[in-house]
């Protein structure tokens, strides 16, 4: 009983810990082209990857696009 309590206590802190990082971001429509067929065309800035803005993603992206070729 009790590790079920604390495994839904750690689930509601992580989401609410989530949410009060997320009201400090604001939702843009996405404009890299190497995200276009995502299945969703918005997104929060800062990211979870930490990442402020779309340039700053796209500079990540780039440099990991040498490890996919």
């Amino acid at each position: 009983m009790m590790a079920r309590f604390l495994c839904v206590f750690l689930l509601v802190w992580t989401v609410a810990a989530d949410q009060e990082e997320a009201e400090d971001g604001k939702c843009e429509r996405i404009k890299l082209s190497q995200c276009q067929d995502l299945g969703y065309n918005w997104t929060a800035m800062p990211n979870l990857m930490g990442h402020r803005d779309q340039k700053e993603a796209e500079e990540a992206v780039s440099s990991q696009d040498t490890y996919y070729y």
